[in-house]
């Protein structure tokens, strides 16, 4: 019951390896001596095994060792081979996910986020524009002096727009405003 090359003994040491480690899992009496049903430990499956063919394992040691070389049986091989294919193969599918995945991730966790933060700070911009707040606010007051500019300004434009730009059916009453500007 040793793995190959373990064990105390030289018999112990070398093969064949033929033993199985299995539990009992129920005794029959229905025929001229009784038989057993177990059950394998290294495939799990139950099947009947006869008294003659069957040794306990008294010691720990003994059960750790036959633990372990039910462990390597040809099927547990195959069984590794196979796991150790499947997580490459696992591996591998979850490198391509994450690769095809990434711009959508991308866009979610940095995009997006920027994106909401840049629309409310335009908004706030926007509604401090409409509002007239702070650093945006636009004050007309209209003192003497403003009066004053804006009446020079007027009086310095009005009569070339007059000759430029309008009909001269429209000369007296330029000349009237040109006169209260004045």
């Amino acid at each position: 019951g040793y793995p190959e090359g373990e064990g105390n003994t030289p018999d112990q040491m070398h093969g064949p390896w033929s033993y199985i480690l299995s539990t009992v899992q129920r005794v029959h009496f229905d025929e001229d001596f009784p038989y057993y049903t177990v059950v394998r430990e290294d495939t799990g499956s139950a099947q009947r095994a006869d008294a003659e063919w069957m040794e306990p394992l008294k010691s720990r040691e003994g059960q750790e060792a036959a633990i372990a070389a039910a462990k390597r049986t040809g099927r547990a091989k195959e069984q590794n081979i196979i796991e150790k294919e499947s997580r490459n193969l696992s591996s591998c599918v979850v490198w391509l996910t994450n690769f095809f995945l990434w711009p959508g991730r991308f866009a979610r966790t940095a995009l997006i986020p920027f994106y909401q933060k840049a629309r409310l700070a335009m908004k706030v911009q926007i509604a401090r524009v409409l509002f007239g707040e702070v650093p945006y606010a636009c004050n007309l007051r209209v003192t003497g002096v403003n009066l004053l500019v804006m009446c020079s300004f007027c009086y310095l434009f009005i009569e070339v727009i007059q000759h430029a730009f309008l009909p001269a059916s429209w000369d007296c009453g330029l000349t009237i405003v040109s006169l209260i500007v004045w």
